[in-house]
């Protein structure tokens, strides 16, 4: 072998030796890696939930156990894989469930992080995560508005701190969220035909600050003899006022109910 030829592969082992190795994740750079270990939430619907983060390498499994009201539990398992060669991270939400959807973000160096995910459905959803200055983190989703182009209708938020016990009952688990139905109530079928009463009902829920329901009314139906049966389903329902700056306020929240000719609602 020319001396040239060995000179040339000797330069070429030195560069690829002197090729700087990517840094490594460290929390404190990438927020990320924070959500390893344990972690126990409040949701804005009232549940508890526990988050277990265990990281390997680049991979970081989060595995979640949801107590409802009901006491009926249920599993939420995330994944966060970071590819070294984008400097991105893909991740996985829900996974395993009907509500699974995957994106991919840079990392998390801000106080706070967007990641834009899609669901086996073709749902287009955006997580926002926000790191706050006592070390907990808040979580949410929203979906685009169908009705009005270009904004985003929050869905769903949590706060999360570290151990076992979750954020007090007053803390500000979204700052602004909107009124929604918690649980719909189901009174007895009414009697009207049922192969002759499809449509829509609307009724405008008066809610109060604490969320109780101090007046409707009827803002469209398809057949009078629907009506009382949908107020029915109102006062045997609960919901949840409008969030505004971490505070609940009184508000109209519009409550519908469908009913399709020779099907109960």
């Amino acid at each position: 072998m020319s001396r040239r030829p060995l000179t040339a592969a000797l330069l070429s082992l030195y560069l690829i030796a002197a090729a700087p190795t990517p840094p490594p994740l460290e929390p404190a750079t990438d927020h990320v890696l924070m959500l390893a270990g344990s972690w126990t939430c409040r949701t804005f619907a009232g549940t508890t939930l526990h988050r277990i983060g265990r990281r390997d390498g680049d991979l970081l499994d989060v595995a979640g156990d949801v107590q409802t009201a009901s006491g009926r539990p249920f599993a939420v398992d995330d994944r966060y894989t970071f590819d070294r060669g984008t400097r991105m991270w893909h991740v996985r939400l829900n996974a395993g469930s009907a509500a699974a959807t995957e994106g991919t973000a840079p990392p998390w160096t801000d106080a706070t992080w967007d990641i834009a995910v899609r669901g086996a459905q073709g749902i287009d959803s955006r997580v926002h995560f926000e790191l706050l200055a006592d070390g907990s983190i808040r979580r949410s989703t929203a979906q685009p508005e169908r009705a009005s182009p270009g904004t985003w209708r929050p869905t769903s938020a949590e706060l999360c701190t570290h151990g076992d016990a979750p954020p007090a009952a007053d803390a500000c688990v979204a700052e602004n969220f909107p009124a929604f139905t918690i649980a719909m109530g189901t009174p007895p079928a009414p009697s009207v035909s049922w192969e002759t009463r499809g449509g829509t009902v609307v009724i405008v829920v008066n809610l109060n600050a604490q969320s109780q329901v101090i007046g409707t009314h009827i803002a469209q139906t398809p057949a009078p003899a629907l009506n009382d049966y949908v107020l029915q389903t109102v006062q045997m329902s609960r919901f949840q006022t409008e969030i505004r700056d971490c505070k609940p306020v009184a508000t109209d929240y519009t409550f519908s109910l469908t009913m399709r000719p020779g099907k109960q609602p």
